[in-house]
């Protein structure tokens, strides 16, 4: 699972590049896709789904609730050997909803990003208290807890002066906050 997610985290670029520009000014014009819908009509559980979805669900389950994705792919192993599915929901230029499946096509990752750090506040859960757009300070505050682990690693935008993120996990949800600007940039429910 951690392979799958760091593999999905190296082609955001391509995937948040591969809608033009006349795409990305649409879809911010329009209705709330259905994910964006879902994401905050229900709230975080951590350990077991966000965005009305659950791990251990089917294909089937996640498409009945968010509908069909935007981009779908196959998650290849070195030896080109098929290792899972991986689907993502779009939502202009910044915004994207990861699930990726394991061989038996169970739902067994989630990832909610949003690159302008929810900064009109459409990307906030049911009763989230932290999240995307919240600082370190927030979460430790707001969870009562220090992280298990706090891990550096280099995914945040480019335009941030300091570019490192660091993963902050807790029990069944993990937050990547850039160091740049100290904000949760990502979600996961791994």
């Amino acid at each position: 699972m951690k392979g799958i997610m760091i593999f999905c985290a190296g082609v955001l670029a391509v995937i948040f590049a591969s809608v033009a520009p006349a795409e990305r000014q649409k879809q911010t014009q329009t209705s709330l896709p259905r994910w964006v819908m879902s994401y905050r009509s229900t709230p975080i559980i951590p350990a077991r789904g966000l965005a009305g979805i659950r791990l251990g669900q089917s294909m089937a389950q996640v498409r009945a609730t968010l509908g069909r994705p935007d981009k779908e792919f196959p998650v290849l192993s070195v030896q080109n050997e098929f290792v899972s599915n991986t689907w993502n929901y779009l939502w202009g230029a910044d915004r994207l909803l990861v699930v990726s499946f394991d061989r038996n096509n169970i739902l067994d990752g989630i990832r909610v990003i949003d690159r302008t750090f929810n900064a009109d506040g459409l990307l906030t859960a049911k009763n989230q208290n932290v999240g995307l757009g919240s600082t370190s300070r927030d979460l430790e505050r707001t969870l009562r807890e220090r992280p298990i682990d706090v891990d550096p690693h280099i995914t945040c935008p480019s335009d941030l002066q300091d570019g490192r993120a660091y993963s902050w996990k807790f029990n069944g949800i993990l937050y990547s906050v850039c160091g740049g600007n100290d904000t949760v940039l990502w979600i996961d429910i791994p």
